[in-house]
């Protein structure tokens, strides 16, 4: 018997390799319309986007929002004046490239093919959600993964712990503490995680401080040290 019934994982930045498609989507849609990049314009958008993800996590934003404000933003800094109805086709054209985007993150599909079958598995992730269901359809994980929750379309994102007991309904799981929810954020994944009672387990690559007031049950380098914590 594993240590676990479910397991639930965030998307970007631990099944998927956000930064790398974020970056080829990034450049490729400002060239489109013009707009100089270098490695300075990809560190401003990514503040830039950082904060309002931020606000949205709070719910002080939505979705709709940040898709459009964070290419207003960054062209505004940038110097760059460009009627509203284009920054909407830039911030469209930036979505359209992203969801063709699908890189996985070292050792994911290995990880999934493993544990399928031995223990139900969800993603939770607060990206758009025409962006990850095309990306979730490009990687394969549908053979793997029993369910796909996307925040945008459940009304509330994480860190709400209403998101994750929502994602334990869905999965039949009634026990949270034989839950374990993975992911790379500590503000959003396991401050959530942990305020709906569920066993949390932060992925750490970069072996990043944690300066928060939250205490992850598990932190794990590689996602091949997943199936010992499972018992495996």
């Amino acid at each position: 018997m594993l240590n676990f019934d479910l397991v639930i994982f965030d998307a970007d930045g631990t099944l998927w390799d956000y930064d790398a498609g974020e970056r080829k989507a990034l450049e490729a849609a400002l060239a489109a319309f013009g707009v100089p990049y270098d490695e300075s314009v990809l560190q401003r958008y990514r503040s830039i986007n950082s904060e309002l993800w931020r606000l949205l996590e709070q719910n002080v934003v939505n979705s709709d929002f940040v898709r459009v404000e964070r290419f207003r933003k960054l062209l505004s800094e940038l110097g760059i004046d460009m009627h509203p109805f284009d920054v909407q086709r830039v911030a469209a054209d930036y979505l359209e490239r992203l969801s063709a985007q699908a890189v996985p993150m070292k050792g994911a599909e290995e990880l999934l093919r493993l544990l399928s079958g031995r223990v139900r598995m969800a993603i939770l992730t607060n990206g758009i959600s025409a962006v990850q269901r095309s990306r979730f359809a490009l990687s394969g994980f549908g053979r793997y993964i029993n369910d796909l929750i996307i925040s945008e379309e459940v009304g509330v994102a994480k860190p709400d712990p209403a998101v994750f007991v929502h994602c334990l309904n869905r999965l039949g799981c009634t026990r949270p503490e034989r839950a374990l929810m993975v992911g790379d954020s500590i503000a959003s994944d396991i401050r959530g995680g942990a305020a709906a009672g569920i066993v949390t387990c932060w992925f750490n690559p970069h072996g990043a401080p944690n300066l928060s007031d939250i205490t992850p049950d598990y932190e794990i380098r590689r996602l091949s040290q997943l199936p010992e914590l499972l018992g495996c």
